[in-house]
C-alpha cells in the first residue's frame, strides 16, 4: 500500500508498505477485499507506463492480495475503472459463487485467464483483460480476482460458531532460556525473529492451540521490546515487553501456538543490540 510519507508533500511524495501491515487486519471471516482504482492490484501499470507483460500482470495480481488474504480475506477483488456498486449489491442480495459474481458484472470482458496463485496455495487468480477496448496506454489490464474456490456470497463475513477452549494450568516451566540452551541457545540479535518448540515441552500437549505464560528479558543492551507470538516477524507492529537497558522484566500472557505448536521471540530495538529471552509456561488451552 501506498500512502503519503507525511502532509502537504503532494501524492508523489509516497511510501509503501508491505504486505505484512495487510496480513495483520485481522477481518472478518471469509471476508472479501473490494479495490477500486489501484494500478498495480488489477495487474496494471501506472497510467502512461505502457502494457506489462502477462507474467508481469500475474506477478502484480499474487502479490497485492496476499497480504489481504494471510489478514484473513478469502477473496480479493480489484477493479482499475468499473465500479464497485455491483459487487456490493450481489454480496447482500444473491446467491451465487464469488466466482459467478465476479463474471456477471456489468463491464466483464470474457477474456478470463486463470491459474492457481503463486502466493498462497489454495487460491485461484484471474484476470480478464479488455481486449477488445484497452486504454489509451495500451494497457488492459484493470480487472482482476484472487479467491478461494466455492467461496459464495452467502458465506462473506459468516462467523462460524466456535466450542470454548479448555483451560489446564501447568506447574511453571521453562520452555525458552536463551542463556543455557533451553529452547533456543544464544542471545537474541535486534529484528530477527526466532522460533522455538512449546508442544511436547514443560507439559504442553501436541494438542494445544495456545499457552500462557511469562516472558522476561534480561541481558539487554539497549532499551526496546519483546515480541512473542504464533508468526515470526522481523519487524512486529505490537510489543509484549516492554524494557529499559539493564533491567530484568517480566509479563504474563495468553499466546496462540503457530504451525507445530511454536512460538516466535523478537528483540526490536537499535541494529546491533542483543538480549537474553526467557519463557516459562504456565498452562495451555484446548480445543
Amino acid at each position: 500500500m501506498g500512502l503519503n510519507s507525511a502532509a502537504g508533500g503532494g501524492d508523489s511524495n509516497t511510501k509503501y508498505y508491505g504486505e505484512n501491515y495487510m496480513a495483520q487486519l485481522g477481518l472478518a471471516t471469509n471476508a472479501v477485499v473490494l479495490l477500486w482504482k489501484l494500478c498495480y492490484a488489477s495487474g496494471d501499470s501506472e497510467w502512461g507506463a505502457g502494457t506489462p507483460t502477462l507474467s508481469v500482470a500475474q506477478t502484480r495480481v499474487d502479490g497485492y492480495a496476499s497480504g489481504f488474504l494471510r489478514g484473513n480475506a478469502r477473496a480479493v477483488i480489484a477493479e482499475g475503472l468499473g465500479s464497485l456498486s455491483p459487487y456490493i449489491d450481489a454480496l447482500f442480495t444473491t446467491h451465487e459463487t464469488i466466482d459467478q459474481m465476479w463474471k456477471s458484472a456489468p463491464n466483464f470482458h470474457n477474456h478470463v485467464m486463470a491459474w492457481g496463485s503463486t502466493r498462497n496455495s489454495g487460491y485461484t487468480s484471474q484476470i480478464d483483460p479488455d481486449l477488445d477496448h484497452p486504454a489509451s496506454d495500451g494497457d488492459p489490464y484493470y480487472r482482476s480476482m484472487v479467491s478461494l474456490p466455492g467461496l459464495s456470497t452467502d458465506n462473506a463475513g459468516l462467523v462460524p460458531t466456535y466450542a470454548g477452549a479448555t483451560y489446564v494450568p501447568l506447574t511453571p516451566t521453562r520452555v525458552l532460556d536463551s542463556r543455557d540452551g533451553t529452547g533456543l541457545w544464544g542471545a537474541f540479535s535486534s529484528h530477527v525473529a526466532r522460533t522455538f518448540g512449546v508442544s511436547g515441552h514443560g507439559g504442553v500437549p501436541a494438542n494445544a492451540i495456545a499457552v500462557t505464560g511469562n516472558l522476561t528479558v534480561t541481558g539487554q543492551s539497549s532499551l526496546g521490546y519483546l515480541y512473542v507470538g504464533p508468526n515470526a516477524m522481523n519487524d512486529p507492529t505490537s510489543s509484549t515487553l516492554n524494557f529499559p537497558t539493564g533491567d530484568d522484566r517480566a509479563n504474563a500472557v495468553t499466546v496462540a501456538l503457530g504451525a507445530g505448536g511454536t512460538l516466535s521471540v523478537t528483540y526490536v530495538a537499535v541494529p546491533g543490540a542483543t538480549a537474553q529471552a526467557i519463557f516459562d509456561v504456565t498452562g495451555y488451552f484446548t480445543p
